[in-house]
């Protein structure tokens, strides 16, 4: 329970410590959370910081959102994050802070299940690319390109469906990988119906 949060600062506020490896830390769970006397600024945001660009937390009971909301998501407010998301599902925080692409917070409402997965092109012993860019699209038609920027990987938020994927360079030719590796970071998501390695082929 979250009791008397009225004032200038968020009930809790995530942040990003590497000091023991990328984003230190286990994935938040929260089941059975109960607010009193919380105002709707005072809920959790992501902050606007590029590190935490793929945070995402699960709300269960619906109570973390804004006011009048059911159970869903609080994500960064980018459009990685909500490509294959309902195109009416999520509502920018006004209480998140800003930067020059709008709100950096965003609450998705849904019975969808979302989980963050790692992409990962294998080109051979000697062989590197970063800056790629991975062209996913899913059975619905629905299509978007990540960007890698200077990782040899792509970390992607998705709902659960099939996918599937082609990598290329910044320069739009088509990279054919040895293997491709992808997984699930972190634990299993609390909902159910979430996507898997076996869903994706390139």
């Amino acid at each position: 329970t979250f009791q008397n949060f009225c004032g200038s600062g968020p009930m809790f506020q995530f942040y990003y410590d590497s000091r023991s490896g990328p984003g230190m830390g286990d994935a938040v769970e929260m089941q059975g959370t109960n607010l009193v006397n919380v105002w709707e600024k005072n809920k959790p945001t992501f902050k606007c910081q590029n590190e935490l660009r793929d945070n995402f937390l699960e709300d269960v009971d619906g109570v973390l959102g804004p006011t009048g909301k059911g159970p869903g998501y609080i994500i960064r407010n980018r459009n990685p994050s909500k490509a294959f998301l309902p195109p009416d599902a999520c509502t920018p925080l006004w209480y998140s802070g800003s930067n020059e692409w709008g709100q950096c917070s965003a609450f998705c409402e849904g019975t969808f299940c979302l989980r963050l997965m790692r992409i990962k092109p294998f080109f051979g012993e000697w062989t590197t690319h970063t800056d790629m860019k991975l062209l996913l699209s899913n059975d619905e038609g629905t299509e978007f390109e990540y960007s890698s920027f200077q990782f040899k990987h792509f970390d992607v938020l998705l709902p659960a469906g099939n996918y599937h994927g082609s990598v290329y360079k910044a320069d739009g030719t088509e990279l054919m990988a040895r293997e491709i590796d992808v997984y699930g970071i972190g634990d299993d998501p609390i909902c159910q119906d979430f996507v898997t390695e076996a869903n994706f082929t390139f």
